[in-house]
């Protein structure tokens, strides 16, 4: 929040657009999750100024970073924090998606590609899931005539 121009004061942040000078945005833990709620009508955070996605008044730090950073496009939001904090296995996927094309065009069996598929996801740290859903891609990509080469 200080990146935006909030003041703070214990707890409490007040908006660079307060008109009053209270500051009104306080963070409070609600179940062990940090929240924030602020009272100025002016700030980006007050309930009435909330994107339509947001459905409660005191929002966690993930809503506040959507807010500020990303103007409230949340998907933006996560596609970029993800790939900041290397959290989209977008080179996992490659890489278990690579090896799915190398196998078809070396003419494996169905067997040793799923075996082969899972055993480098989970390597990978991907979910068994997530190793399937990159085969799917591969298989319409494949049917396709369209590979990796």
């Amino acid at each position: 929040m200080r990146d935006h121009g909030y003041d703070r004061r214990g707890a409490k942040f007040r908006h660079p657009n307060s008109s009053s000078g209270s500051y009104g945005a306080d963070i409070k833990a609600f179940n062990g999750v940090e929240r924030v709620f602020s009272h100025n009508a002016n700030d980006p955070l007050h309930r009435d100024n909330l994107p339509a996605w947001c459905d409660v008044t005191a929002i966690d730090a993930f809503d506040v970073t959507a807010i500020l950073d990303f103007g409230g496009d949340r998907t933006k939001a996560l596609h970029d924090l993800a790939g900041r904090y290397g959290l989209n296995k977008a080179g996992e996927r490659r890489a278990v998606a690579g090896l799915i094309f190398r196998l078809i065009r070396e003419q494996a069996g169905q067997g040793d590609i799923e075996t082969a598929a899972l055993a480098e996801g989970a390597r990978l740290g991907l979910s068994a899931a997530e190793v399937c859903r990159v085969a799917h891609w591969v298989a319409a990509r494949a049917l396709a005539g369209v590979g990796a080469r």
